[in-house]
């Protein structure tokens, strides 16, 4: 049942950012590899649940740990009300040191990921949508950023990074 659900909301996700990219292309700073970049995450999600799918049939598998809803839904709020706090653009020049520059709708700076190096600032964040995006073929918003440049996989610890970053503290859920 988790899985369906996950596997939904992940679907809406994606439909919801494909038709916002088709209504309002021109505003994207890189649109086709915006486009790309979302068939490729929803291919690597379905793979995933087909994967876990398969994985929970199986003679020998472990128990799936349920998930603690009412611990689901704290940090999913404070996640909710931490990307109105800390906009990408603060979390950018402020964490990471990034000089983003007005370019249209848009603010530009060179890209902060080790294995791209480029002459010419290439990364991008759209302040109105707070997404960013990258010729290195990377892009999202504050919680897909998070995991890449640091190296936090699990959704809990990002969020209690972010915070931290925020200095909201009281709130912060346990890791585990």
């Amino acid at each position: 049942a988790d899985l369906a659900a996950e596997e939904e909301y992940l679907r809406y996700q994606a439909a919801q950012i494909l038709i916002e990219l088709e209504q309002d292309q021109a505003s994207w700073e890189f649109p086709q590899a915006s486009l790309d970049y979302v068939l490729v995450a929803l291919r690597d999600v379905q793979i995933e649940l087909a994967r876990r799918k398969r994985l929970s049939v199986h003679p020998i598998a472990p128990v799936w740990p349920q998930r603690n809803e009412e611990r689901y839904q704290r940090v999913k709020n404070l996640a909710t009300r931490l990307k109105s706090v800390v906009t990408l653009e603060k979390y950018c020049q402020h964490e990471l040191g990034m000089t983003l520059r007005p370019v249209g709708k848009n603010l530009i700076g060179h890209c902060v990921f080790p294995d791209h190096e480029d002459r010419h600032p290439n990364f991008s964040v759209s302040p109105s949508k707070q997404l960013w995006t990258c010729t290195c073929r990377k892009g999202g918003d504050l919680f897909v950023l998070v995991p890449q440049l640091h190296g936090i996989d699990r959704f809990p610890d990002q969020v209690i990074h972010v915070a931290e970053v925020a200095g909201v503290t009281e709130e912060v859920p346990h890791a585990r």
